[in-house]
């Protein structure tokens, strides 16, 4: 069954397809009034290495104050790596689910998403809240928390502070956006359930007739009758296959009734 047969299949049963489609209808823009709009703002966070240069490698050695002796420097371990591998590690991290939970107890939305620019040391926060409140409490608060677990994982190797990446703030809390992608996905849903509903009923019913019409005519054929003009619209009042059509002929007046 090709597209345009569908379409006259369904308009054949439109009592059957149109207030399913009425329905979706309603439903569709009774759901628009009910959810809320959704807010979005973003924010964009650079990782800055250390300004200082490293001579040597890790664990290098440098003389003390005497003179005499030497003693192990400590350096930080992530410099080696750089910025943008240190940004793509605190995308796994401020991914995690406990830094989620945490910016939700905080006020904030969890369900952000953060993600490290390929090849640059640049982090894109992008948020998604009830309120424009939350959007903006959600930036700020994954700042904070950001710059602390920066910290932590580099004090957790023992780096010196003159050695740690900081982050650099470029654009934090963005104003919130009023956004009606949610509503939107919602509607077409409920649209697309209600027509696909719509056309399965449309053609539930003709299924139904034409098995109706066949057992029908299975019978008469039993039965040793012809087909059913009242089946059949197009042989109602036509004459038997193989006669003749029926001859009327003038009616004779009576004797008498001429004067």
């Amino acid at each position: 069954m090709d597209l345009w047969q569908l379409t006259v299949l369904v308009l054949r049963r439109w009592y059957v397809a149109l207030p399913i489609a009425f329905l979706a209808v309603f439903a569709a823009a009774l759901a628009g009034s009910r959810i809320q709009p959704e807010y979005a703002t973003t924010a964009r966070v650079q990782i800055t290495s250390p300004n200082v240069t490293l001579v040597g490698g890790l664990g290098a050695l440098a003389p003390d104050e005497s003179g005499d002796d030497v003693q192990e420097v400590t350096i930080n371990p992530f410099l080696s790596a750089g910025a943008q591998t240190m940004a793509q590690t605190m995308e796994f991290k401020m991914g995690s689910q406990e830094v989620r939970r945490e910016v939700a107890a905080r006020g904030g939305a969890g369900g952000y998403t953060v993600k490290a620019q390929t090849r640059t040391p640049f982090l894109q926060l992008s948020v998604v809240a009830d309120s424009a409140g939350q959007a903006v409490r959600t930036a700020e608060v994954f700042g904070q928390v950001l710059r602390r677990e920066l910290e932590a994982l580099q004090d957790a190797k023992g780096s010196p502070e003159i050695q740690q990446f900081t982050v650099t703030d470029l654009a934090v809390g963005e104003t919130p956006s009023a956004g009606k992608s949610g509503l939107r996905k919602v509607q077409a849903i409920v649209l697309g359930v209600g027509l696909a509903l719509a056309v399965g009923l449309a053609l539930a019913v003709e299924g139904v007739a034409r098995a109706r019409a066949q057992r029908h005519a299975r019978r008469r054929a039993l039965a040793g009758l012809g087909p059913d003009d009242r089946a059949d619209p197009a042989r109602a009042g036509a004459p038997a296959p193989g006669g003749d059509e029926p001859v009327v002929l003038p009616r004779r007046p009576h004797a008498g009734s001429w004067h």
